[in-house]
């Protein structure tokens, strides 16, 4: 009984590191191709083409999602030709977060009390700004879905 439970343990971790590895990839597909995707689609329309990829076959709990996240979003940040903007992370973020289960909001604004036109591009996760900090006050311009 002890051994078949080892057993069971081991092969719950293989199956979540394999869907970590998954999702690593899926993450830098996704960045490699976001240029051409968005060029030929309107954001609203690459949002619902993405909400509506298939779903992973094994979606990861939150910690094991977030750091093959990371790792892929590491790896991006190093690649040539490869934007590393906040719209680019955001998407992503948005279509690695609908494929595993989650209701992502992905959201733009702009930059409160400045004369200069700033924006800014997040994904939020149950009411949270997911993946990176938003240290500024922001005026929302666009979000998809439009409630959370």
């Amino acid at each position: 009984p002890a051994r078949a439970a080892g057993a069971r343990r081991a092969r719950a971790r293989c199956v979540v590191i394999v869907a970590m590895a998954f999702a690593f990839a899926d993450v830098i597909v996704l960045r490699v191709t976001m240029p051409a995707r968005l060029e030929a689609s309107s954001v609203d329309g690459l949002l619902r083409a993405l909400e509506g990829r298939a779903r992973s076959r094994f979606p990861l709990p939150d910690a094991p999602l977030r750091r093959a996240l990371g790792l892929a979003e590491r790896v991006c940040s190093h690649l040539p030709r490869v934007p590393d903007t906040c719209l680019y992370r955001s998407l992503a973020r948005f279509a690695l977060l609908s494929a595993h289960g989650r209701a992502p909001r992905f959201v733009m604004g702009l930059r409160r009390g400045t004369s200069d036109v700033e924006g800014h591009a997040w994904v939020e996760l149950d009411g949270d700004v997911f993946g990176e900090p938003l240290e500024e006050d922001f005026v929302i311009t666009y979000s998809h879905p439009v409630h959370a």
